[in-house]
């Protein structure tokens, strides 16, 4: 799955992971699409949002730059 697929899962926004996380729903639309990948600091709070393993984060960016 890629992180946009995870978020939808889910069923939040890109506001919703943006608040949650403190960052900017265009930091999430850009590791969506690819150009930019979460810091390693982000990742353990991305993976307990989305109910995933860290390793399921990092496949997810890997296949978000891929498509």
């Amino acid at each position: 799955m890629t992180l946009r697929e995870l978020r939808e899962s889910k069923s939040l926004t890109q506001l919703e992971v943006a608040i949650k996380l403190g960052i900017t729903p265009n930091t999430v639309g850009n590791w969506e699409r690819g150009t930019q990948e979460p810091r390693f600091s982000q990742v353990p709070a991305l993976a307990e949002l989305y109910g995933v393993t860290i390793q399921d984060i990092y496949e997810a960016v890997k296949k978000s730059k891929q498509s």
